[in-house]
């Protein structure tokens, strides 16, 4: 089991219009993260535009440039693994680019609130886009791994022990001192989160099995249309 988790496989991958529909998925994943930094750049614009909302803004300039920079190493390099290189291929890239974004989605949470924060909803999207590529089994891991450091970072918040940072204007009373809200908030959540994996993995699944099935039909008409060619030309001659 931890073999097969480390090559990221599925056992239903066998074929090579996956691979290419991965590589359309991973450099689609670059596009859509530069339309991220965009988006965090407006946010730090609209900030700073609004002086009745007010936001450590430093922190999440810092982040989005980290966002950006990773992002043109990931759009150089992307090619520059050999396809015949097995112990690297797609997944793996597919795996890096998530498992950055949600760490550092998790820092532009904390400092826009942590529980309070309107970019919490951007992890159910992240574990979509990671559940139509990823095996599910993977994709849990993360949300397991997501999920503690978050409930870690909130329970911190709570009793005091690390600074909380939020958007100041945002809220008419803080929430991140809500015990009822914050066990009921991650209750949600986490099943929102495995109810998400499940559906995206499942559909992702059921798509590449029939595209999978399409492709050994076409090929055996291919085939099938050869043998007949080869067959007329015999007994023409």
């Amino acid at each position: 089991m931890s073999a097969r988790m480390l090559a990221l496989t599925p056992q239903w991958i066998m074929f090579d219009q996956f691979w290419i529909a991965l590589k359309r998925r991973n450099l689609w994943l670059i596009t859509l993260r530069y339309g991220a930094v965009l988006a965090l750049t407006v946010f730090l614009a609209g900030m700073a535009a609004l002086p009745q909302l007010q936001v450590d803004t430093l922190p999440i300039a810092i982040i989005t440039v980290c966002i950006l920079a990773y992002n043109v190493v990931l759009h150089r390099s992307i090619g520059a693994v050999p396809a015949a290189y097995a112990p690297f291929h797609g997944l793996h890239v597919a795996l890096i680019q998530i498992s950055a974004d949600l760490v550092a989605l998790m820092g532009i949470i904390y400092y826009t609130g942590g529980i309070e924060s309107p970019f919490f909803l951007f992890f159910i999207f992240h574990i979509i886009i990671g559940s139509l590529i990823l095996p599910s089994s993977i994709v849990s891991t993360i949300i397991v791994c997501s999920l503690s450091a978050m409930l870690t970072g909130v329970l911190l918040e709570f009793h005091g022990l690390i600074p909380h940072h939020d958007i100041a204007g945002f809220l008419g009373a803080p929430l991140y001192t809500n015990a009822p809200y914050i066990t009921v908030f991650f209750i949600v959540f986490t099943f929102t989160l495995l109810v998400s994996n499940y559906l995206a993995n499942s559909i992702s699944k059921e798509l590449y099995l029939r595209e999978r099935s399409l492709t050994r039909a076409y090929k055996q008409l291919e085939d099938a249309e050869k043998t007949k060619s080869r067959y007329v030309m015999s007994v023409v001659h």
